[in-house]
Order: C-alpha cells, then structure tokens, then sequence
C-alpha cells in the first residue's frame, strides 16, 4: 500500500520510478494538433521545494491543451479512491481502497 506522504505529492517532489514525472501525476495528455508538447518535472524556478510539474502545450494549435490528474485522492472521510484513465484521460476504473 502507499504511504498517505505520496497521495498529494504537491510540491512535485517524488518520482521514485525516475521517469521524469511526479509521482501520482503521471496521467497526463492533450487536445488539439500542436506538436512538440511535453509534460515533465523540472527543477528550474520552483515555487516552493526542489520542483515544479511543468506542462507545455506545444507549438502550431493555440487552442491546445495539455492535462494532467492525479492518480489517488484522499476523501474527507480517510477513504483513499484509485483513478485509472485511459491515455485520452477518460475514467476507465475508479476504485475505494
């Protein structure tokens, strides 16, 4: 199970799987015909902590966007629930764990 610490993530500090993303932010994708959009965790002029998640909509589609969701959320009530999206972003699963 993991730890309650990495539900939020929302410094964009941990990416234990180093692949460049924050953990539990890694769903990510776009709209629109732009190219050259990217998604990455950047260490240059961060807010607040070591990182940002910096998300580019590319180039050639003003009216692109780029997306991201978390992967778990915390309820008010202490119940974690699990999100699985498809790479367009739509729920595929949503889960109580």
């Amino acid at each position: 199970m993991i730890k309650r610490i990495l539900f939020f993530n929302g410094g964009f500090e941990l990416d234990q799987n180093n692949n460049k993303l924050p953990d539990l932010w890694e769903t990510v994708w776009r709209n629109g015909s732009s190219t050259v959009s990217s998604v990455s965790r950047q260490g240059y002029d961060p807010i607040g902590g070591a990182y940002h998640l910096r998300m580019y909509n590319g180039t050639g589609d003003s009216k692109s966007f780029v997306y991201g969701r978390l992967k778990y959320i915390l309820l008010s009530n202490g119940k974690i629930v699990s999100l699985n999206y498809d790479k367009n972003g739509s729920l595929l699963k949503k889960e109580t764990l």
